[in-house]
């Protein structure tokens, strides 16, 4: 097994262990950044160092949606995926909120159709997804599908399946057409 010798672990907001419980009522963001600070500070003087591999997130505060669009367009211009943006007031909850909204650009590539998957439970007997090369990599795609576009895209893979026990059919219907594949 490879043992990990390089990387670094980016701290980006501190819980307390009571934040599990059903009850914990947390302080606002930039409540919790003050005492990360602090802790990051403390570490410091405890270990005569600062920490090498684990590191304090950056973070910037924003005045307007423009500063947010700026800094993002920023990001992107250095190959890094998008933002979080927070409210500062905002609390800390186990649950997908307004308080923490993900900014990733949506990106597409034009790939071949190597083949396709059965869906499961409720979509059993129909189409799971496409199967697609990637740069020699098979990639499963699920999703974006309306139930006519899965049934369609299944009987034509059905079609493809029962065409290739014939050696001299090349003729598909899906097999080896470029899907445009979009994801984040």
């Amino acid at each position: 097994n490879a043992v990990a010798v390089t990387g670094s672990y980016f701290v980006f907001d501190i819980l307390p262990m009571e934040a599990l419980q059903p009850e914990f009522k947390c302080k606002p963001l930039q409540e919790r950044k003050v005492i990360l600070n602090a802790v990051f500070k403390a570490s410091e003087r405890y270990n005569g160092a600062p920490l090498t591999r684990v590191l304090k997130s950056n973070y910037y505060v924003v005045n307007s949606t423009e500063e947010i669009w700026a800094y993002y367009n920023q990001v992107r211009a250095d190959k890094l995926e998008g933002l979080i943006v927070k409210d500062p007031k905002g609390l800390w909850q186990k649950k997908r909120t307004f308080d923490w909204m993900k900014i990733k650009a949506v990106e597409s590539s034009d790939l071949r159709i190597i083949g396709a998957f059965e869906g499961e439970g409720e979509m059993e007997g129909t189409l799971g997804g496409l199967i697609v090369d990637h740069s020699g990599v098979s990639v499963r795609v699920g999703t974006g599908f309306s139930e006519v576009l899965r049934a369609t895209i299944w009987a034509m893979f059905l079609r493809d399946l029962a065409k290739s026990s014939d050696p001299e059919t090349k003729d598909y219907e899906l097999i080896g057409n470029l899907a445009e594949i979009e994801y984040q």
